[in-house]
This record gives C-alpha cells, sequence and structure tokens, in this order.
C-alpha cells in the first residue's frame, strides 16, 4: 500500500517537473511545441525490488534540472515567455505574435516579413503563378504574376478578357450560348453575348438581345426601331422598305403621299372623290362641292342655256376683226397691230427707254435718241470707249481682225489689237506695223534709235544697236561707251590706238595718254621705260650711267629712225635689236636687211614713230580717209570719203549722220573737206597725198 503512494508521489512529482507553463497564452502568443523528431524516454521507479519509475530528475524535460541537474529554465524570453525543458533544451512556452521559436538559434525570430520564414520558422513563400513574393504579417502573397496571370489579393489567377471570352462574357463565369435563334454563330463582342449574325431579313437589337425581323416587321423595317408610318393611308413593310399599300377613303394619292380631300373646294375631287370640275376654254371652281365656271379664257365669254335648274354655262368664242383682240375690261375688240401699249396682244407695252415705242403689224420697234443703240430690240446707252462695234462714235465697227494681230477690239474708244511680235499697233494710221528693223519705229511705234555717242545705227529684231560711233566713243556689243584716252590701253591717246609692249611678254598701261612700259618678260630689264636686254656688264655700265658715250648711228639723217619692215625674214631679230638699250648699238645692224630708216616727224606710214612695232601710225589706214599727211608726228586729215568728215581736231575722219537732206549733208561735207585743205594746203604740201578710196 505504501508503495503505491510512493510510487503515485514519484509519478506526481514528475509531472509537476515538467514546465512551468502559465496558465494562459497572451493574445496573439504562439505556443512553443516540441520538434516532431523528439521522443522522451520513458522512467522507472524500483522500490523494494518492483521499477515503478526513475527518481533521478529527467534532464530531458526537467524545467529545473533541464539537460543536466541543477539548470533551471528561465521564464523570461526576448519576444516570449514560460519556460520548459524538450530534449534538454530550455524553451519558452510562447513566442508574442507574428515571432516563432528558433530551435537553432533559442531565440524567438521575427516571422512577420522575410519570405524564408513567413509565419513561422523554415516556411519560405512560395505562390503558384506568382513570379516573385512578399512576406506581409507572417502571410506569403504574390508581389508580381507571370505573363498571362493577373494579381488579385496577393495571389495570381489567369488573366481572362471579359470583353470577348465566350466562358467569361461581361463577367468570370458568364457563358455565352452556342447558338440563337435567328442567329448564326456565336461570340462575345464588347462584353456582350451575341450571334456572330442573324439570317437574311433578321438584324441584332442590342437592347432586346435578340435577332429583330427587319425584313417585314412594320416597327423594325429595314433597322432595328425603323417605324413604318403612313399618313392618311395604310401599308407593309416588304424586304425592308416600308411600302404605302393604300389610302384612307377621304384621302387621295398624291406625290408619293395621300392627302386629305376637301369636297367642298377640290376641283378635282368636288362634291365626291374622282369628281373633276372642267370647262373648255374656262377656268372652273368647287363650291360647296358644285362646280361652277369662273372665268373664260382670253377671247372666250360665258355663255348660259337652258331654264330653271337646268341650265348649263359655257365658254365661247369672241370673234373681232383681223389685227383686232377681244379685251374682257372694256368687252370690246381692241387694235392689237398699232398700239404700243397692247402690241401683238393685250398688255404687251413697247419699251420706251432710251427712245421713242413704235408698234407696227403687231411688232415693237424704237427709234433710238442720240448716244444709243438698238440691241435686241431695246434701245441701249452705247459704250463708245469699249464698244467694237460703236467704238469712239455711234456705229464705227473695228475691224474683226488685222493683219500681223489678233481680234480687232475697242479701247478708250480707239480700234486696236494684240500684234504679233515684233509688230506694234500704229494707232494714228490703225495697223500692226513692223518693228523689227525700222529704226525710226524700232521695239514701238515712234521709238527712233538715238543711242548716246552713236554716228549710226540700225534696228535689229526691234532692238536698236550703234554701227559707229563718235570720236570719244568706243563700240562695244552695238553701243557706243565713253573712251578714257588717258588711261585706256586700247585706247591710249586717241580712240583705237591699242598699245603694244616689245617685246613680247612685255607689260604696261597707258598713262597720261601714252603708253607705259611697266614690266618685262625674262631677260630683260625695264630702263627708262624700255625692255633691255641682260647681259653679264649690262650692271656695271647701269650704274655709270653718267659716263655712257653716245652709240654711233645707224642711219645717216639725224631725224630719221631705223624701223623693223614688217614682214621681212628678219623682222623678229630687227625688233629686238630695235628695243635694245641706247649703249648696245655698235652700228652693227643685227637681222640685217630688216630695216628702213624714216623721218617719223612726216612719214606717212610711221607718223610719230616706227608703226612696225606700234609706236607710230600708218596715216593711210585711217578709216574713211581721202587726203592725209604728216606733221611733227601726226596725222593731218585733208579730206574724207562720200559719208565721212574730218574730225575737229583734225586726225581721223567721222560719219556723217544721217540726215533727210542728202544734198545738204553733201554740200557740209565737202564744205569741210574744202576747209580742211585750206587750213593744211601751205603747211603739208610737201607730206600730204591723196589716198585711193
Amino acid at each position: 500500500m505504501y508503495a503505491f503512494a510512493a510510487l503515485a508521489t514519484v509519478a506526481s512529482l514528475a509531472v509537476a517537473s515538467a514546465s512551468t507553463s502559465p496558465a494562459f497564452l497572451p493574445p496573439g502568443a504562439n505556443p512553443v511545441s516540441a520538434p516532431s523528431d523528439v521522443t522522451l524516454d520513458k522512467r522507472t521507479l524500483c522500490l523494494f525490488g518492483v521499477c515503478l519509475g526513475d527518481t533521478s530528475p529527467n534532464y530531458l524535460s526537467d524545467v529545473n534540472n533541464c539537460g543536466y541537474r541543477g539548470n533551471r529554465c528561465q521564464s523570461n524570453w526576448l519576444f516570449g515567455g514560460g519556460a520548459q525543458c524538450v530534449s534538454g533544451v530550455c524553451a519558452p512556452t510562447y513566442c508574442n505574435s507574428l515571432f516563432d521559436f528558433n530551435w537553432g538559434s533559442r531565440q524567438c525570430q521575427d516571422v512577420s516579413s522575410d519570405t524564408n520564414n513567413c509565419g513561422k520558422c523554415g516556411q519560405t513563400c512560395s505562390v503558384a503563378n506568382a513570379k516573385s513574393t512578399q512576406c506581409v504579417s507572417g502571410q506569403c502573397w504574390a508581389k508580381e504574376c507571370q505573363p498571362g496571370f493577373s494579381l488579385a489579393g496577393g495571389t495570381c489567377t489567369k488573366t481572362i478578357d471579359t470583353t470577348s471570352d465566350m466562358q467569361n462574357c461581361g463577367g468570370i463565369g458568364i457563358k455565352c450560348p452556342s447558338s440563337w435563334t435567328n442567329g448564326i454563330g456565336s461570340t462575345c463582342s464588347d462584353s456582350v453575348c451575341r450571334p456572330s449574325t442573324c439570317v437574311s431579313g433578321w438584324s441584332w437589337d442590342p437592347s432586346a438581345r435578340k435577332c429583330q425581323n427587319t425584313g417585314s416587321d412594320v416597327n423594325n423595317c429595314g433597322s432595328v426601331g425603323n417605324r413604318c408610318t403612313f399618313v392618311n393611308g395604310h401599308g407593309s413593310c416588304r424586304n425592308g422598305v416600308c411600302s404605302l399599300d393604300g389610302c384612307n377613303d377621304d384621302c387621295s394619292f398624291l406625290d408619293g403621299t395621300c392627302k386629305k380631300l376637301n369636297f367642298n373646294t377640290d376641283v378635282d375631287n368636288c362634291g365626291s372623290k374622282g369628281n373633276k370640275c372642267s370647262f373648255d376654254h374656262g377656268v372652273a371652281t368647287c363650291s360647296y362641292g358644285t362646280c361652277s365656271l369662273s372665268r373664260c379664257e382670253d377671247g372666250y365669254v360665258p355663255q348660259t342655256s337652258g331654264l330653271l335648274w337646268w341650265t348649263t354655262t359655257t365658254c365661247e368664242k369672241i370673234s373681232c376683226n383681223y389685227g383686232f383682240t377681244h379685251d374682257p375690261a372694256t368687252k370690246s375688240c381692241r387694235n392689237v397691230q398699232t398700239d404700243v401699249n397692247n402690241c401683238g396682244s393685250l398688255g404687251n407695252v413697247c419699251p420706251a427707254q432710251n427712245g421713242v415705242a413704235k408698234c407696227w403689224s403687231g411688232k415693237c420697234s424704237m427709234d433710238c435718241d442720240s448716244g444709243s443703240v438698238l440691241v435686241d430690240g431695246l434701245c441701249k446707252k452705247a459704250d463708245l470707249l469699249n464698244d467694237a462695234t460703236n467704238c469712239g462714235k455711234v456705229g464705227l465697227v473695228c475691224p474683226t481682225t488685222f493683219a500681223n494681230g489678233g481680234k480687232g477690239t475697242c479701247r478708250n474708244g480707239i480700234c486696236d489689237t494684240i500684234c504679233n511680235a515684233l509688230f506694234d499697233f500704229d494707232y494714228l494710221f490703225g495697223f500692226c506695223r513692223d518693228v523689227s528693223s525700222d529704226k525710226n519705229n524700232c521695239g514701238r511705234c515712234g521709238q527712233t534709235c538715238n543711242l548716246p555717242g552713236a554716228t549710226a545705227t540700225t534696228c535689229k529684231l526691234g532692238q536698236c544697236f550703234a554701227t559707229a560711233c563718235q570720236s570719244s566713243f568706243a563700240l562695244n556689243d552695238g553701243k557706243c561707251a565713253p573712251v578714257d584716252t588717258s588711261s585706256d590701253a586700247n585706247n591710249c591717246g586717241t580712240a583705237g590706238h591699242v598699245c603694244q609692249f616689245l617685246p613680247s611678254g612685255a607689260t604696261g598701261v597707258c598713262k597720261n595718254s601714252q603708253c607705259v612700259t611697266t614690266g618685262c618678260p625674262a631677260g630683260y630689264t625695264l630702263t627708262s621705260g624700255l625692255c633691255v636686254k641682260q647681259n653679264p656688264s649690262a650692271r656695271a655700265r647701269l650704274a655709270k650711267r653718267d659716263k655712257v658715250v653716245e652709240p654711233k648711228k645707224l642711219c645717216p639723217d639725224s631725224n630719221e629712225q631705223a624701223c623693223p619692215i614688217l614682214g621681212s625674214s628678219t623682222y623678229a631679230q630687227a625688233v629686238e635689236h630695235h628695243f635694245q638699250a641706247l649703249s648696245e648699238f655698235s652700228g652693227v645692224m643685227l637681222g640685217a636687211g630688216g630695216y628702213e630708216c624714216l623721218d617719223t616727224t612726216s612719214a606717212l606710214d610711221s607718223c610719230g614713230g616706227c608703226a612696225s612695232t606700234g609706236e607710230g601710225v600708218d596715216c593711210t589706214k585711217i578709216r574713211g580717209v581721202q587726203g592725209v599727211g604728216c606733221e611733227a608726228g601726226t596725222c593731218v586729215v585733208f579730206s574724207c570719203s562720200q559719208g565721212w568728215k574730218p574730225s575737229l581736231r583734225g586726225d581721223k575722219c567721222v560719219r556723217v549722220r544721217p540726215s533727210h537732206d542728202v544734198r545738204g549733208a553733201a554740200a557740209s561735207n565737202d564744205t569741210q573737206s574744202a576747209g580742211a585743205r585750206r587750213h593744211f594746203a601751205g603747211r603739208h604740201a610737201r607730206h600730204g597725198l591723196p589716198v585711193s578710196p
């Protein structure tokens, strides 16, 4: 008996020492349970040879001897509370909300947001069809879904297009029927189930969600909601078109509609439908359902026949003499042959504006006032400025067309036209004048070719061109340009005198009306305005210019000059020798046979210098000259050919300006030529000679 009591006591002690868990858990606390793989050893106590259980401490579960004797488990834990011994390891009996006991680290671990420990230790987040997850308050939630899935409430659900999904049309789970009455096929369109199309003669009604009869339904004829209406009649819908079948009894079909009839006043339905009032040559009326004659046509009068209630009225023709018409107002026959107020017919008034009205044989005519013309039987004010049939005055008709021009028109009271190219309208003589080559009408009528500086002109293709210029002008592209004889190398000293700079390759300018060499070719040196051939001793001699001795002259006469003969076989050598420095002259002529000695102060063919080198002028080659001489190196013109005259300076011939008086012009030319002869005869008798024309 004692043994069993002791056994009971030991057993109760063993149970009491297993844990010190509190009587209740805090709200939201997580109780700590032993790991599923822990198994407690069964203990026995032996008393008097009978084993009832082990009386030694249970190191696996005794909170006061947990793991070893005297190891008392704590009851205060971070983020937890209570004490228990599990397999010899101290642990709290619970962890706070969103914490779980980690047997490895032996502490309450936060399991609120860790995706690898979500809700409890070791629980990894995994959500079906999720691309990424998150742990929220210990619950695994999907953060992003795989393609084809939608995120909703932390889960990934398959994406469904409810606007076109036959199984989820307009909402999840709403299935479209596979067939429709009077429909073909089935579809989900804009979240609405409907047939793919309706059979012929039927149309989809979105409000009723069915196929409506639009082929014969008068309320949906041709289209849903199109209601047939027939005013004053009745009809039907045929093949989708409203058709009027008939009118009501008191109506008549007119202009595609049924119109209400008025039997009291309608002349086509007077008293009853279809009863039409009519009178030959008269106008009928309907009054209170009875037909009567309103009036007769012109030339007819009403006539009544019969007695009492059986009288009838008709329109009878009135007979008037020829040229007369019955006038209902006066009830008489009126003359319509000559009456300007009733010409040809009653009330036809002949117009009298801008003239006097007349009526003859029933036709209107007019005598127009001054300044007016008859046009289409009416007098109209004439447009004398622009009317080609009354141009400038009434009755003046412009030609229909003009030679070398176009259609005749009236402009500002003058007949004219647009002329062809190179023709211009001559308003004085009224024709298209040729202005292509006429110097007095060049380009347009009256335009005379008178160009600045020109002594002779011509007209080509309607443009004036100079053919000869005054002495102080030069001809260039048909124009006379002023000549600068002081600095123009092509007109140096006189017009047409071109500077020639020798030897070949030399350059120069025209300065103060004199040709001046400014540059020499290789092998030559510019000395005293001349290009001098270089040699080894040239520099030394140039340095002693003040000691140079006058060289021997080539020509016997001191006034003569050795001029190279143009065209000779040694002309080039003679020119080269001619332009060498005077100190190089030795009396031996390089290019012998290529020279001639000339007095350039009086020689006609080399006046003022050698003409062959460009230094002088051949007076006999002056344009238009007849008699000429050379004095002190200057050409003097005695007389000129016909159409030419000596210039004021007497050094050339200029053209005589054209004149209408040919004899006067010739006399003037002869006088000037004679004057020139008298002026120069005494002074130049020895040097002058006539030039063959």
